[in-house]
């Protein structure tokens, strides 16, 4: 699975998004996906089908940077009431939370951590620098 372009600006038609509102979005998206699949291509890492999972770590670090951002501007808590004595906690630190897990198992699925890629390899022999 590939984020094609022409299957992008239909998916955001269907549902409604206006196509130059997004793109931008969407090309960072793309840029991301692409970049990740270059990074395992090169560390011999690749397999055609971990495109899903680069998809979904691609959304889930956008999704996450979204909620950052509300993080920010709206701060921690939130007034939930119209004469704001109301206090509520942030949804977006929940959503961050969330994502920050999932972005943790699926690069654990594609061996992205120092301690999967330990695990993917195979014991090597060590040397002790001495001839035998």
């Amino acid at each position: 699975m590939s984020l094609n372009k022409t299957q992008i600006e239909s998916f955001l038609e269907r549902n409604g998004y206006g196509l130059e509102k997004h793109r931008a979005t969407m090309d960072a998206l793309r840029t991301r996906f692409n970049t990740y699949k270059r990074q395992l291509k090169a560390a011999n890492l690749y397999q055609p089908t971990d495109d899903t999972h680069i998809v979904t770590i691609v959304l889930c670090e956008e999704i996450q940077m979204r909620a950052f951002m509300d993080i920010e501007t709206k701060g921690t808590l939130m007034k939930v009431s119209r004469i704001g004595k109301v206090m509520q906690k942030n949804h977006s630190i929940s959503t961050f939370y969330q994502m920050s897990k999932m972005i943790l198992e699926v690069s654990k699925k594609l061996g992205l951590s120092p301690l999967d890629r330990m695990e993917l390899k195979v014991a090597q022999e060590e040397t002790d620098g001495m001839n035998d």
